[in-house]
């Protein structure tokens, strides 16, 4: 498996998460959250930072790029994680979370909370995308030039969550 580039404690800046949460219920959504920054980065470039701080090597302008990609990463792997934050998966099936202290949100509030996510998400890609442009000399390798990292392109991609209000059909008006 793909190694992760980030830990919950690097949550802790962007949002509370419970003090029992397990990386292994959130490593799905943080490697998608991965898998977004392809386009942005490059598969080469991804692929070095993910071998750099795996050996906990990151040094450089790859500490700097680190910085400037955990925060894309957190919000993007929120909005892929929160529509899922109120179900398990157990053995038995799906489970809607219930507690004698709590009590379930509503799903349009928590599609509205994805949303705010991956809006944070994308506006975070694009700061990392300008810091890209601005240091491409540093990655030589990667981009030969700042025309390379496509400073005139459009955004590398579109926001993935869309929220629709549910409401009564047109017809029974």
């Amino acid at each position: 498996m793909e190694p992760l580039l980030l830990s919950l404690e690097d949550f802790k800046p962007y949002c509370d998460l419970p003090e029992n949460m397990r990386l292994e219920r959130m490593a799905p959504h943080i490697r998608e959250a991965q898998r977004r920054l392809k386009p942005l980065l490059g598969e080469q470039l991804l692929a070095e930072l993910v071998r750099q701080h795996k050996a906990e090597a990151l040094s450089g302008d790859y500490v700097e790029l680190h910085s400037h990609a955990v925060p894309a990463l957190v919000h993007a792997t929120l909005a892929a994680f929160w529509p899922f934050s109120q179900a398990t998966l157990t053995s038995a099936g799906l489970r809607q979370k219930d507690s004698q202290y709590s009590s379930a949100v509503d799903a349009r509030t928590l599609a509205t909370q994805a949303s705010v996510y991956d809006g944070r998400a994308l506006s975070y890609e694009v700061e990392l995308r300008t810091w890209l442009i601005a240091n491409a000399s540093s990655f030589a390798g990667f981009y030969p030039d700042r025309a390379h990292c496509g400073d005139s392109q459009p955004a590398a991609r579109t926001a993935t969550v869309v929220v629709q209000a549910i409401g009564r059909p047109a017809y029974r008006r």
